[in-house]
């Protein structure tokens, strides 16, 4: 069983290794990482791990990609088909959580029916558990509060994708699967959907996926807020952003015996790499450092809405060359007279 997991990141330096190591702890052996445009260290520490045979770097800046996640997601989904069994596509901020120590992750994809393409597992959604400020503390263990299960918003579901089953990306949720192929849950039974990313009801059982996707107020204003959607880079997060996701409903904490393995696994990783665990201190300490904006309670903040980041031109290098192309094209469809004024 060759199991894989995809994903692409932007200045995760602070919470990278953790993320890798958790899933390294329940059964991930391969991870296939893109960094776009990532200034906080996130880069070095991808080269560090990659030299020591941990990753597969791949690079996806956003000056050649207009959505760098779903073309990220196409170009890994195009090159593992025949190479592994199985790639989880999932965010940095999304830990894979089995409900008990008998669920194995590759014996239970190993064990689905040879139709199925696509496994889903729902989000459980984790709160700022009324933090303010970032620690050093894991997130694993920083969170303890999220939504109630049946929460809406932990209907959305990641995918664990058979890459011989895909056909062409839908969103970063959801992928359109070989007319041979269909979507199942984790317990084997099919998926109900409402629409692609979203499933009709919730289950957490044999694994879900802890979203850890505010953190603190601090980490939501210094990270979150400033950049654009995941899979929509053209939308800005707002406060009221935090405010809705800000869940923390019931008290449920990461199991001892997980942590457990996930410490014991981060120590083996990191065994030689203090060049890698250095970077990620130091953006962990400078996250800590900065202080955040005053904190904005909801009630000051009804009606607002996700807003649209101003576009910005391409530098003047980029001008020209677009230019130029443009000046190519236009050439060559006159000449074989595709030029549409000339009509």
């Amino acid at each position: 069983m060759k199991l894989a997991l995809a994903g692409i990141v932007k200045n995760e330096a602070p919470y990278l290794l953790d993320w890798v190591a958790w899933h390294r702890a329940i059964g991930f052996t391969y991870f296939i990482i893109a960094d776009n445009d990532s200034t906080d260290g996130t880069d070095e520490i991808l080269r560090g791990l990659e030299r020591a045979g941990f990753v597969r770097r791949l690079s996806f800046p956003g000056r050649w990609h207009k959505n760098p996640q779903m073309d990220a997601y196409d170009h890994i989904c195009k090159r593992t088909a025949g190479r592994f069994d199985w790639v989880a596509f999932i965010d940095a901020d999304e830990f894979i959580l089995p409900a008990s120590p008998e669920n194995d992750l590759p014996r239970l994809l190993a064990g689905m029916p040879g139709d199925t393409g696509a496994v889903a597992l729902n989000w459980a959604l984790y709160g700022s558990s009324r933090h303010r400020l970032a620690t050093e503390e894991s997130i694993l263990t920083r969170f303890t509060r999220r939504a109630a299960m049946h929460e809406e918003g932990n209907r959305h579901y990641k995918t664990i994708l058979r890459p011989e089953a895909y056909e062409r990306r839908l969103n970063s949720h959801h992928f359109r699967l070989r007319q041979e192929y269909q979507y199942r849950r984790a317990n084997g039974t099919a998926l109900a959907v409402e629409k692609p990313g979203i499933s009709a009801d919730v289950e957490w059982a044999p694994f879900r996926l802890n979203h850890y996707v505010i953190k603190s107020w601090a980490e939501f204003c210094h990270k979150k807020l400033p950049r654009g959607l995941a899979d929509q880079p053209h939308l800005t997060r707002s406060v009221e952003f935090f405010h809705r996701h800000d869940l923390n409903e019931e008290e449920e904490r990461v199991p001892e015996w997980l942590l457990h393995r996930f410490e014991a696994e981060k120590r083996a990783m990191l065994a030689g790499l203090d060049d890698v665990a250095a970077i990620a201190r130091k953006a962990l300490e400078e996250l800590i450092a900065t202080p955040p904006p005053a904190y904005q309670p909801p009630s000051s903040l009804e009606g607002e809405q996700e807003t649209p980041i101003p576009r910005q031109e391409p530098s003047k290098p980029w001008r020209k060359l677009r230019r130029a192309w443009l000046d190519v094209t236009a050439a060559a469809a006159r000449r074989f007279g595709l030029d549409r004024r000339r009509r």
